[in-house]
């Protein structure tokens, strides 16, 4: 069996249906709920997805697929918001627990198989874009512990509505927006309450989790600042779905023209490098928008930090993030642009990351009543 998972409405899909006859087919454009960063798919039902929408065994049915294609809209470098929202939902197709491989920190592998991919995106593209798209597909299937097949890029598109500009609602200069759908939970909280404590100028903070199911109103708030900090963690090698919807809704209602945009980004792997492409499709984003792009801060093993305890934060493990933080508020101030800033722990070894991360993980399936072994659960 093979899977298509797509994005493309249904008139349009009806005209290439025949050409995947007898696949197994998901359809992006569903009623989908993101990807809520509950984990439940590592510890409470391994390897299937805990929301029940209809696309919780989306994790399963890549796993039985021999072969799976992802059919989507090229957006900066990236799939769709819509065909990201299926992949972030698929993240239990690996398990929680982390090795090394290449020289990278990665998930280890649910089942003992290298899942064949390939990546079929149309509509109108730059050659940074396609470049990106390809860095992009590597990254993700070497995440999942799959290979590329081919990436290609077809030359039709489908037409979209052009929605009305809203009128802009009065905001601070500068707006901190926490992208991930935890809320006040999330890591991504955490990291941009530290940057807005060290910013002089007055800021304003958001939350897209209040705004799940209709992203676009938080738009006017986004319209009415001058700069905008989104903050947001890692879903399978790119920005969350919910960031993506949000910034596909942006580009189409326009008015980000000059507007400068920062990043703060984390990850729960240990090289922040891995941070590049959630990064790089923010600045693509730009490209499309006349947006400026203004610099980002990309942290490494970002879920230790709410676990070190009374260690001070510029002293301990999170000294190089702290400093991180330090130049990029300086820069938000300034309106000015900054490097990318590359921050992982200080004086705390990758290895005694995985180790620490690993024997963490059995106690969340405990408190399930689950074993260890219950969290390597397959689906043959």
């Amino acid at each position: 069996m093979k899977l298509l998972i797509h994005d493309l409405p249904e008139a349009a899909f009806a005209k290439i249906a025949p050409e995947y006859a007898g696949w197994e087919v998901i359809s992006a454009l569903g009623d989908i709920r993101p990807c809520i960063g509950c984990f439940g798919c590592w510890v409470k039902t391994p390897g299937r997805c805990v929301v029940e929408d209809g696309y919780g065994d989306s994790p399963v049915k890549l796993h039985r697929a021999e072969e799976v294609v992802f059919l989507s809209r090229l957006r900066y470098g990236c799939v769709s918001g819509a065909v990201k929202n299926v992949l972030d939902r698929c993240i239990g197709y690996v398990l929680p627990f982390f090795e090394l491989s290449n020289g990278e920190m990665h998930h280890q592998r649910r089942y003992d198989e290298e899942k064949v991919v390939s990546f079929r995106f149309y509509g109108e593209s730059t050659p940074a874009e396609r470049s990106q798209a390809r860095e992009y597909a590597e990254a993700m299937s070497r995440n999942l512990r799959g290979r590329v097949k081919e990436v290609t890029f077809a030359d039709f598109d489908v037409p979209m509505d052009v929605p009305e500009t809203p009128e802009p609602e009065p905001s601070a200069r500068t707006v901190l927006l926490n992208c991930s759908s935890r809320g006040k939970k999330a890591n991504s909280a955490m990291f941009l309450e530290q940057l807005a404590g060290k910013l002089t100028a007055p800021s304003s903070s958001l939350e897209l989790a209040r705004h799940l199911r209709e992203p676009e109103t938080l738009i006017p708030k986004l319209l009415g600042a001058e700069q905008i900090v989104f903050g947001a963690g890692l879903y399978v090698d790119g920005p969350p779905s919910q960031m993506l919807r949000l910034l596909e809704g942006l580009e189409a209602v326009g008015g980000m023209e000059g507007k400068r945009i920062y990043a703060v980004t984390n990850m729960g792997l240990y090289e922040s490098r891995q941070l590049r492409n959630l990064l790089n499709t923010l600045r693509l984003w730009c490209r499309r928008t006349g947006a400026v792009y203004s610099g980002g801060l990309a942290i490494g093993a970002g879920e230790m930090y709410d676990r070190i305890g009374p260690i001070p934060f510029e002293a301990g493990p999170g000294r190089n993030i702290a400093m991180g933080e330090t130049r990029l508020a300086k820069a938000i101030d300034a309106g000015a642009a900054t490097e990318d800033i590359y921050a992982e722990p200080f004086a705390f070894p990758r290895i005694a990351y995985v180790t620490a991360a690993n024997l963490g993980w059995p106690s969340g399936g405990r408190q399930n009543g689950l074993s260890k072994e219950d969290l390597y659960r397959k689906h043959d």
